[in-house]
């Protein structure tokens, strides 16, 4: 169930930085986390968005 959460939050920021899209620039820095799974969930995000 946490793996799910965490899809889930990492798909909600996405959408939520596609829909404003200036926020983009500074939100980025999360994406490099340590969490590989983190930066591999989001990019499906950002093809979805364009």
């Amino acid at each position: 169930m946490k793996e799910l959460r965490k899809v889930l939050m990492v798909l909600g920021m996405g959408w939520a930085m596609v829909m404003f899209g200036e926020e983009v620039e500074e939100p980025r820095s999360w994406v490099r986390s340590p969490s590989s799974d983190v930066s591999v969930s989001y990019q499906p995000v950002l093809g979805a968005g364009n």
